[in-house]
């Protein structure tokens, strides 16, 4: 999972020599993340449109979405932009999943 997961946050990236301890702080930060998803039965506009607008009434951290069918074979692919604190990383990764499967989709993260 990491190396599908991008992290973009200036203050992350100083360094801090008075403490090498995660503090409070720094798990409440908000970072930026990208996922990529395999939707592996999405096959039409409509499908498209389904997943979108369901994963943008869902989660309101959303900075960018954006979903596109394969050329060469079936399904397609959504690519999210979100803004999470580092310690729900992993549980909003799984509510997405939830939320594209409970649509009746099968997806699974992009490696």
């Amino acid at each position: 999972m990491p190396e599908m997961v991008h992290f973009i946050n200036k203050r992350n990236q100083r360094k801090q020599t008075f403490n090498k301890n995660i503090s409070q702080e720094e798990t409440d930060l908000t970072h930026q993340v990208k996922l990529n998803i395999d939707v592996l039965d999405m096959g039409c506009v409509a499908c498209i449109n389904k997943i979108e607008s369901t994963l943008r009434h869902t989660f309101d951290n959303i900075i960018n979405l954006h979903s596109y069918l394969h050329d060469n074979s079936k399904g397609g692919e959504v690519s999210i932009q979100l803004s999470v604190k580092k310690n729900e990383i992993k549980s909003v990764t799984n509510d997405i999943i939830n939320a594209i499967e409970v649509n009746g989709f099968k997806c699974k993260l992009k490696q």
